[in-house]
């Protein structure tokens, strides 16, 4: 098949199975849009998001998407468009999808490609979902793969898959407003030193264990700067005064990208101290990266996938291991009493996104997986 396209200069068409879009991916899909004729297959109320995002040069298709049980997502339309359309290769997007198993018995049936790709490292979680196991392996064993990094390669591997090929996850921050968010935040700050946490408050990312390693800390002068919203936030706020807690500070609203990579900039130390908690896991965990582009130490830990990439053990920053709360207060000590190594490992940080962790080498992951199906 690779033939008939490199003889009538024709790119092979490929449907990608994605369950939303976001603008960080933006990037990543026109990249590959110049090698592909690519043709993005969306089901989660994208149809929203599409409004506020300049996807002009990508073609898009919206699919209905409803939970049964107000649980388990599926999309029927998407059965009628894999079988009635032409396209000669599948992307779908990881394992935890129902249209992943839809798109592969389809793709068998007519007999085209099929390709996983996946950010998972550690599923099923729910014991009851182990029964899903076999047909994992079948799914895996039977397509082609892709992973984002280490810990979703060897799940892959582990399955059954017989070669995978590395797209890193890519998501970059942009320093906006600096000057206004100086103004607001540097009466909050004043001369301490600030360690961010800035994602969702739910319990899996774990605020909680930086919370109580902060107050474990030994280094003066600092403050634990949260921001983010979620259902775990009363939880965080009754810890922050159970432990009286003074140098601490909880913005309780979703950052956007025209405030969070001021926040990057006027912090000292970025941390991601993700858990495996109720079934739930940091897959990768794009803030990493984006705290990295901006050129700051990471601390996360080995239950964050992004983390065991990201981070190059004390070069630019640390991972711990999760739920432990004496180490993570250790890691944070070392970067903080350490001028000279917060910003060696500042500097290090920016080095390791801007060389490993491009759009570029994101897109042409996912290319060579589609051209080892098509030559």
């Amino acid at each position: 098949m690779g033939d008939y396209f490199l003889k009538y200069n024709m790119k092979p068409k490929v449907y990608f199975l994605h369950n939303t879009i976001k603008d960080y991916r933006i990037p990543w899909f026109e990249l590959m849009s110049k090698k592909v004729d690519l043709t993005l297959l969306l089901f989660r109320e994208s149809d929203k998001i599409l409004k506020t995002l300049n996807v002009k040069g990508l073609k898009i298709k919206f699919l209905s998407h409803f939970k049964l049980f107000n649980k388990y997502g599926i999309s029927l339309p998407l059965v009628k468009e894999l079988i009635f359309n032409r396209y000669d290769v599948i992307i779908s997007n990881d394992l935890y999808f129902f249209e992943t198993y839809i798109s592969f018995f389809i793709s068998k049936l007519k007999r085209k490609p099929h390709i996983i790709w996946a950010e998972t490292f550690e599923w099923p979680r729910r014991p009851l979902s182990k029964i899903l196991n076999p047909l994992i392996r079948l799914v895996v064993r039977n397509s082609t793969c892709i992973a984002t990094g280490k810990k979703s390669k060897e799940f892959l591997e582990k399955q059954g898959a017989k070669k995978v090929f590395i797209s890193p996850d890519v998501s970059l921050a942009e320093i906006k407003n600096l000057d206004k968010v100086k103004k607001e935040i540097l009466p909050i700050i004043k001369d301490k030193q600030v360690i961010l946490y800035l994602s969702r408050i739910v319990p899996y990312k774990g605020p909680d264990i930086l919370i109580k390693a902060f107050s474990k800390i030994k280094t003066k002068n600092v403050l634990l700067y949260i921001a983010g919203d979620g259902p775990f936030k009363e939880n965080v706020k009754k810890l922050i005064q159970e432990l009286n807690l003074k140098n601490t500070y909880f913005e309780e609203k979703f950052i956007g990208p025209e405030k969070k990579g001021a926040l990057f900039k006027l912090s000292d130390v970025f941390v991601l101290p993700s858990t495996f908690r109720d079934y739930d896991a940091d897959c990768w965990g794009l803030v990493l990266n984006e705290a990295a582009s901006i050129g700051k130490p990471l601390i996360s830990t080995d239950a964050t996938g992004g983390a065991h990439d990201v981070i190059k053990q004390g070069v630019n920053g640390y991972m711990v291991k999760h739920n432990d709360v004496n180490e993570l207060a250790e890691a944070l000590d070392k970067i903080l009493s350490n001028k000279r190594l917060k910003e060696r490992m500042g500097e290090a940080s920016k080095k390791i996104i801007r060389h490993e962790f491009t759009y570029e080498k994101m897109a042409q992951g996912c290319i060579d997986a589609i051209n080892s199906t098509i030559h």
